[in-house]
């Protein structure tokens, strides 16, 4: 059973991976840096928090400090993700 769940994980992991590539490249080409660039960070943090909880029981983490680091990580990404929609719903009004 926990084959799958890495394997599952794993998957997950280069899927999120992925789309940080495609919002970088949108970058470029959408217009919007600002914007595009806090949600290229709030993909980037997704792929940080999951390799944080994968990695913490090898890496003999305390399981206090990786619930901390977690949570924190998923603290920056919903700010990354207001902030960004936020500036994309300017772009999009000003068009």
């Amino acid at each position: 059973m926990a084959e799958y769940t890495t394997v599952i994980l794993f998957v997950a992991t280069l899927l999120q991976l992925g789309a940080a590539y495609y919002a970088y490249r949108l970058m470029k080409t959408a217009g919007g840096f600002f914007a595009w660039t806090l949600i290229t960070a709030m993909l980037i943090l997704m792929v940080v928090r999951r390799l944080v909880v994968f990695l913490a029981p090898y890496a003999s983490m305390d399981g206090v400090l990786v619930e901390v680091v977690a949570s924190t990580i998923t603290l920056l990404i919903s700010v990354s993700a207001f902030a960004g929609m936020y500036e994309l719903l300017k772009i999009f009004r000003e068009e």
